[in-house]
């Protein structure tokens, strides 16, 4: 799956308000790997913020994380 977001970082569902500019796409068998990522396409880069297995909640969990700084 990183390989396909790393292939087309443009890819996935857009997310807003606190999470304005951050992409998340779904996969794996029953599509329980979550990955929350930001492109930077001008400077070659993926930020990766969240690799959640499982099934998990990221949506509740994700606003109070750590932001990156620029």
């Amino acid at each position: 799956m990183l390989e396909a977001i790393k292939d087309n970082p443009a890819s996935g569902v857009r997310l807003g308000g606190a999470l304005d500019g951050w992409l998340v796409r779904h996969g794996g068998a029953g599509h329980r790997l979550t990955i929350l990522f930001r492109p930077d396409v001008a400077a070659g880069r993926i930020y990766l913020a969240l690799a959640a297995f499982g099934g998990k909640d990221w949506m509740t969990l994700a606003p109070t994380r750590n932001t990156f700084s620029e």
